[in-house]
């Protein structure tokens, strides 16, 4: 048996025919109601995935790839990961980090060669650095990105990180002083996306999937801007709301903000990157990730708050939220037509991935978050928007 899929094989456990019937018929409890989810909150397609006891349970597609066509969604179907890019970035980067090619607390131009963060008064004489741009501390612009239709010219690179035609997004900037708290920043991982490009000699989809995505058997998974031909066989087109519209040209728009926003995947997939991280908190996966840089990775990083129980701040590349007991790490995204979730316990073995092709899928996110909660009794778990 390969390497990839005896990974595979031992993170989904026996295959599904093999469960228990109490098993199967939660399972089928849970796609029924997620089903209804669905149609309720007129989302086109959703794809989902269940860790439970630190493995795969079960993973699925429901509805179909594009209103009014009959393909349908299944636990292969792309979905854009929108901002749960950064996150994979970001462990991209912690690896280089352990192999010594970069520091956390380095000053991000002496990693930077085809172009640097230009000074500005704001930065008071504070430094950009790889953990301050992981953590969303670097002060620098630029919320997110709207992305390119593919009837539409698309920047690159350096014509985003200056705000340059045909880039639709402004200058990314330092705005405030680095280090002295949190200001989401996209721009930051566009920062980090050539700072990573400028010690490789490979582009960026390349680089990351030999950092991230093959070595954990994350094997339809992609950073490929604009999407090759190869990866379009099974595709969830993004849809406007109300009514549900899919997008004009391909169905989707590319984003050459890679590391911020360019992350095509599977639930599947992100339940195998959760897993791969709590292992590697756990010192269970020394081969992806050392102890150290995984626990670095969900400590609350320099201006976050963590004196409170259910404390909300950035570690390096995740929102962390829970008590000390029951921490969790977790991200959304959020691209024209696709709305994205992942949602996992640090130490418990517990984890969820939902992803939708409509912009109507923000609320059924929280609502498919909170039926998973409760049927896999996720402990300290407090509905989403509550």
């Amino acid at each position: 048996m390969a390497t990839g899929l005896l990974v595979g094989w031992l993170l989904l456990g026996p295959p599904q025919d093999g469960a228990t019937p109490s098993g199967r018929e939660r399972v089928e409890r849970v796609k029924a109601q997620l089903e209804a989810l669905r149609v309720r909150h007129h989302v086109p397609g959703l794809g989902v995935a269940v860790v439970h006891g630190g493995r795969i349970e079960w993973a699925a597609g429901l509805g179909v790839r594009r209103t009014g066509e009959p393909a349908a969604v299944d636990e292969k179907t792309l979905f854009q990961a929108a901002s749960i890019s950064k996150p994979v970035a970001a462990a991209g980067a912690l690896r280089l980090v352990e192999r010594g090619d970069l520091a956390l607390d380095r000053n991000v131009h002496d990693y930077l060669v085809s172009w640097g963060v230009p000074p500005a008064e704001a930065a008071n004489g504070e430094a950009v650095t790889l953990r301050r741009l992981l953590s969303h501390t670097a002060g620098l612009s630029v919320h997110g990105f709207a992305g390119y239709l593919s009837s539409e010219p698309a920047p690159e690179l350096l014509e985003l990180l200056d705000g340059k035609k045909p880039a639709n997004s402004p200058p990314i900037r330092i705005e405030r002083e680095p280090g002295t708290g949190f200001v989401y920043s996209g721009g930051g991982y566009c920062v980090l996306q050539q700072l990573l490009l400028d010690g490789s000699d490979q582009e960026f989809p390349e680089l990351m999937h030999d950092l991230v995505l093959a070595p954990l058997s994350m094997a339809r998974s992609t950073f490929s801007q604009p999407l090759a031909a190869s990866w379009r066989d099974n595709v969830a087109s993004g849809h406007t709301y109300p009514p549900p519209r899919a997008l004009r040209g391909d169905g989707f728009v590319t984003h050459p903000e890679m590391a911020a926003a360019g992350l095509w995947t599977t639930a599947h997939d992100l339940a195998l990157f959760a897993i791969a991280l709590q292992e590697s908190h756990a010192g269970r996966r020394p081969g992806f990730l050392g102890v150290e840089l995984a626990r670095e990775m969900f400590t609350l990083q320099p201006g976050m708050d963590s004196r409170a129980p259910d404390a909300v701040g950035y570690g390096l590349g995740f929102m962390l939220g829970g008590s000390p007991a029951h921490r969790r790490f977790s991200h959304g995204g959020s691209n024209q037509g696709f709305r994205c979730r992942l949602v996992a316990y640090r130490d418990a073995g517990l984890a969820a991935a939902v992803m939708t092709n409509s912009d109507a899928g923000g609320p059924l996110l929280g609502a498919a978050l909170d039926l998973i909660a409760r049927e896999y009794d996720w402990p300290e778990w407090r509905p989403e928007g509550s």
